[in-house]
């Protein structure tokens, strides 16, 4: 959430300060992989636990997955409308709210088959497989018709290499896709959360994955860079391989963006993990603070969006060098927000209502 507030906030930086405005937003890209695979572990973890049985979960994760879809959906596109065409033009698009809750709606209608840690693992490595095949599909697909473009535009997001609508739409296939990923990390997080297991719980498993992912996105990247310079025989592939191992691209999700940004915010998570087992009252502390937020996601993504957007136009604030004081003073007013949020336990309103069948 705090990466999300980070990446919005410089947005409304950029017509003051460009360069500034780019680091910043280069920062904040780590949260849209990271919370895609945390919510996708979260979903995972249902999966693993017994709290529930099969049709509880079924029906818990359509509940949460609808209400995004349609609730989510309005309250995103509301926020949004202001700095993006007004409502009409948001409501035609769609976000990662929107992803993450078709990415619940498909995970319930299957979730009897992901009970298992083996099928949950096994479907996370095929979601990886989809995903690499999508961003060849990406490079390749570039329809002329209006129809095509619309369709692609919709399931795939932007196209990198030809005309695009104006209606913004994060890639949907590759989010599911990546979100799906995150599945395999369900019985591990488990784990962590159990009572019985916390003590032989280790987070270095994730960080030496989160640091090999990293790595391997700033290989790929170097080669880009070694390529450009000594292979010009391969200048008509160079557009490829730019996009490719770009980091910076992120709709939609370039492969190496993946890899250096989910990377990111694995070796982050596995701090919390460790710090949130330490002894150090710090360090407990600080992810209590954060974990307030966390809580409260989809209403601290919906208000963050007021609060770095809309509200600076309606009070005439504009960038200056006093900038900072508004993204602090905004991240206290989410805190509070949030801490408000999960005291009414407003979570459990994110829900259309759908009744678990008596029989189940």
């Amino acid at each position: 959430m705090l990466f999300s507030c980070l990446a919005h906030f410089s947005w409304w930086l950029y017509p003051a300060y460009p360069q500034t405005s780019v680091v910043l937003a280069s920062a904040g890209m780590t949260a849209t992989p990271t919370f895609l695979l945390l919510s996708g572990a979260m979903t995972g973890m249902l999966c693993a636990s017994e709290r529930y049985t099969p049709i509880q979960l079924k029906y818990r994760l359509l509940n949460r997955g609808l209400f995004l879809l349609t609730f989510g959906h309005f309250l995103v596109a509301l926020s949004e409308s202001h700095r993006d065409g007004g409502f009409v033009n948001t409501v035609a698009g769609n976000s990662i709210v929107d992803e993450i809750g078709l990415s619940m709606v498909i995970i319930a209608i299957y979730s009897r088959h992901l009970l298992a840690k083996e099928s949950r693992n096994t479907i996370s490595r095929l979601a990886a497989l989809t995903f690499l095949l999508l961003w060849c599909v990406e490079l390749t697909l570039h329809p002329t018709a209006q129809v095509g473009r619309i369709v692609r535009q919709a399931l795939l997001g932007p196209d990198l290499l030809g005309a695009n609508l104006p209606t913004y739409t994060a890639p949907t296939v590759q989010y599911v896709a990546i979100f799906v990923m995150g599945l395999g990390g369900g019985g591990w997080l488990a784990v962590s959360h159990d009572a019985k297991h916390a003590r032989r719980f280790n987070s270095l498993p994730m960080l030496w994955m989160g640091s090999a992912l990293v790595a391997a996105a700033t290989t790929l990247h170097l080669v880009k860079s070694l390529v450009h310079h000594r292979a010009e025989w391969a200048a008509s592939s160079l557009i490829y391989l730019d996009r490719s191992f770009q980091i910076s691209c992120k709709t939609p999700p370039s492969p190496a963006y993946l890899l250096f940004y989910s990377g990111v915010g694995l070796v982050i998570t596995s701090a919390l993990l460790w710090a949130a087992r330490c002894r150090s009252k710090f360090a407990q502390s600080l992810v209590a603070w954060l974990s307030v937020l966390g809580r409260a996601s989809l209403f601290t993504f919906v208000l963050q969006y007021f609060l770095y957007w809309t509200l600076p136009d309606m009070l005439g604030i504009r960038p200056s060098q006093y900038a900072p004081i508004l993204f602090f003073g905004n991240v206290a007013i989410l805190w509070y927000a949030a801490r408000w949020w999960n005291s009414i336990r407003g979570n459990r309103m994110i829900t259309v209502g759908l009744r678990t069948p008596s029989a189940g």
